[in-house]
């Protein structure tokens, strides 16, 4: 299973994986946006603090399929198709919203989720699903990573 039974203190990845498995597998990444949305000071910009390889790899990740969602620690990865793996590490502040979907109360930060304010602030990675989910990555304080790997990725060191 996909547990981490060392650190039960980290509902809140284990959270957005359940969250990712319920609404998201089995369906493709129809859009990926790399460039910060949401109105934070960074807007506009990719930011290669989270994100360490060019913006292409990820935008390469287009038509890709989203076969299974798995955790460790506060990584989380997801294996799609194509033999890759997409690799979240949530750091401090970093969390998963889907649109439309209620967002865990354990938050130390606020994330408007309203549809005037879509994607929330300080999202780095913008996820659009064929089935019409949207994914947002935020991470107010820049400490998360986002990386892509193989089909057996080892969890990325910070």
């Amino acid at each position: 299973m996909n547990q981490d039974p060392i650190m039960p203190e980290l509902p809140e990845v284990e959270s957005a994986r359940m969250l990712m498995e319920k609404h998201c597998i089995g369906s493709s990444i129809a859009q990926i946006d790399m460039l910060e949305t949401g109105g934070g000071p960074r807007s506009g910009q990719f930011d290669d603090k989270v994100c360490d390889l060019p913006i292409d790899s990820y935008l390469a990740l287009q038509d890709s399929v989203l076969q299974s969602v798995h955790r460790r620690g506060k990584q989380l990865w997801f294996k799609l198709s194509g033999d890759t793996s997409l690799l979240w590490h949530f750091g401090m502040t970093g969390s998963f919203v889907i649109r439309g979907e209620p967002i865990p109360e354990y938050k130390s930060f606020v994330v408007n989720t309203s549809e005037q304010e879509w994607p929330p602030k300080f999202t780095k990675c913008h996820v659009k699903f064929s089935n019409g989910k949207e994914l947002a990555f935020c991470d107010p304080r820049r400490l998360g990573k986002i990386t892509i790997r193989g089909p057996e990725p080892e969890v990325a060191r910070k």
